[in-house]
């Protein structure tokens, strides 16, 4: 195997706990790691690029779940560009609506705040 990298170089490498690193594995987000004769996980250097997705998926708000049929899609050959430019495209609308229902709490808020210093 080129580039043999243990589990714990690799999550510190990430940024990550080796928790984390054994979790995505057995989740299906990393390629499953070979072993040493002690039992050890050894990932390829591969698994780096499988965790900058993993990374970068989830800075945008894709769930574990949704990468995980990324990587599908990838493995069967498809282009996984539509169903990520949907989900994208969902999640801007929950923001959005968030965005609103949050500023509207806040014009309350400054109602509420005037009111009470009125009070005072």
């Amino acid at each position: 195997m080129r580039q043999a990298l243990s589990i714990s170089t690799l999550a510190r490498s990430a940024g990550v706990t080796s928790k984390t690193l054994r979790y995505w594995e057995r989740v299906g987000l990393l390629p499953k790691a070979a072993r040493t004769h002690t039992g050890y996980r050894i990932f390829g250097a591969e698994a780096n690029h499988y965790i900058e997705f993993i990374l970068k998926a989830k800075s945008v708000g894709l769930t574990l779940a949704e990468m995980k049929r990324v990587i599908e899609f990838a493995r069967q050959g498809k282009n996984p560009c539509p169903q990520v430019v949907q989900w994208i495209d969902e999640k801007d609308r929950a923001v959005e609506q968030q965005v609103h229902s949050l500023r509207a709490l806040q014009r309350r808020l400054w109602w509420f705040s005037a009111f009470a210093q009125s009070l005072l």
